[in-house]
């Protein structure tokens, strides 16, 4: 992240850096729409480190925290997004979308996270081909399409709030060979007002293994309700951000022993 100065006001550079491309994001206060917007993305294109740039885009936002991850960006220049291969998948990623920045660790996280998955199945083949994988927090789609590839899932179910990485995560589940809604499946909403709709479309005989990735706050209560309730849910893996924090909250409530808020066998 970099920042430079505007007509005398801040503003700040997002750069993502993946096989060899890069994608920019500029982020002012200055509507982008006008023509001083316009001189703006002719600077950016100036301004542009001496790297392989290959995407910029601009983002109007005038908020003191970070703009969500569906604010409006505006492209510049280049493709509209860049591309990341994690062991034998292909992942398109966009402007707003969450995606892990280091390549080989991913691939590490993943793998262990793919060993979670067969793990519950027995490491019986035909068990992991019947079971479905319910991606909480989903992002472009990583994790489902990973354990997809790595053969310890037959079905991948994802729900995440950004809708562009939904977009995404629909294209990479295409571009990785699971065109089949049947098998791969996005939704963008909050996981705490779709999992049980969700969970009401997977008949009982299917084993289920849920694998939440919760951003640094942790899991909404009602998703770890939800959790708890549905017998369906025989395995949760917990990838975390914030080990020390939030985590340490959340599996005290997923393994703890019922209570009337939280009812339904521990984990």
């Amino acid at each position: 992240v970099g920042r430079r100065a505007a007509r005398g006001r801040p503003a700040v550079y997002r750069k993502a850096a993946v096989l060899g491309c890069t994608l920019a994001i500029a982020v002012d206060s200055v509507d982008a729409s006008g023509d001083d917007g316009d001189k703006d993305k002719d600077k950016d294109k100036d301004d542009a480190p001496p790297l392989r740039v290959t995407s910029i885009f601009f983002q109007e936002f005038e908020g003191l925290s970070n703009p969500t991850p569906d604010h409006p960006v505006q492209h510049a220049y280049g493709n509209t997004y860049i591309e990341e291969r994690l062991g034998d998948c292909t992942f398109r990623i966009s402007p707003g979308a969450f995606f892990q920045v280091t390549t080989e660790g991913a691939e590490a996280l993943y793998d262990e996270v793919a060993d979670r998955v067969r793990d519950a199945a027995g490491g019986d083949r035909d068990r992991m081909k019947e079971t479905l994988l319910l991606d909480v927090c989903c992002g472009t789609g990583t994790i489902g399409l990973y354990c997809m590839k790595k053969g310890v899932a037959g079905r991948v179910v994802g729900v995440d709030v950004a809708e562009p990485a939904i977009r995404d995560a629909a294209v990479n589940a295409g571009a990785n060979g699971f065109e089949d809604e049947g098998v791969a499946r996005f939704v963008a909403s909050r996981a705490e007002h779709a999992l049980s709709a969700e969970l009401k479309r997977i008949d009982r005989k299917v084993p289920v293994v849920a694998v939440v990735d919760p951003a640094r706050e942790g899991l909404n209560s009602a998703v770890i309700r939800t959790l708890r309730s549905h017998e369906k849910i025989r395995t949760v893996v917990y990838v975390s951000c914030n080990p020390t924090g939030s985590f340490v909250g959340d599996a005290g409530l997923l393994c703890g022993p019922p209570t009337k808020r939280y009812g339904g066998a521990p984990f």
